[in-house]
């Protein structure tokens, strides 16, 4: 009883020392769990745009990727940014009543037996276009659900 007692006091003193530790970085880099370090810039944009949402960033070449839950849809969002903070395009998983029915039309008709997600991409004019992913490639349709093209992705190999 004696050890039993002496355990919980233990452990709750190792928490309230635990929960004393300063873990903040200086406000100019914010590094993700990844360990990509983003500017404060850039991070500062997405959290007076989107705050309030445990985002993970990926750095793609000179941008930067915030890909986050939205708490009021729990669909996926995406956000890409420059290195300056400037907002290049927002990508959103949609729900099926979102976008335009002749997207569901062309996928049921070329793939009957696959299930699919389609997202709604915006650039930084506010030109829209969805997209789906199945396999190793994205089909695109414009703002009025026509398809437009697919593109594969490029796989490398780095050996």
């Amino acid at each position: 009883m004696r050890n039993s007692i002496f355990f919980a006091c233990f452990t709750c003193l190792v928490f309230t020392l635990n929960a004393q530790t300063n873990n903040t970085l200086p406000t100019s880099v914010q590094v993700t769990p990844l360990g990509v370090e983003t500017p404060a810039i850039v991070t500062n944009r997405f959290n007076i745009d989107h705050s309030n949402n445990d985002v993970i960033w990926q750095k793609e070449g000179d941008n930067y990727t915030a890909t986050y839950t939205d708490p009021s849809t729990n669909n996926k969002c995406k956000m890409v940014y420059d290195e300056d903070g400037n907002m290049i395009s927002k990508d959103k998983q949609t729900d099926n009543t979102v976008y335009p029915k002749t997207i569901g039309t062309y996928y049921t008709k070329h793939y009957p037996n696959e299930n699919y997600t389609v997202w709604i991409s915006e650039d930084k004019n506010g030109t829209k276009t969805y997209y789906t992913t199945r396999n190793s490639s994205t089909l695109w349709f414009d703002k009025n659900g026509k398809y437009i093209t697919t593109k594969s992705k490029e796989i490398t190999d780095n050996n």
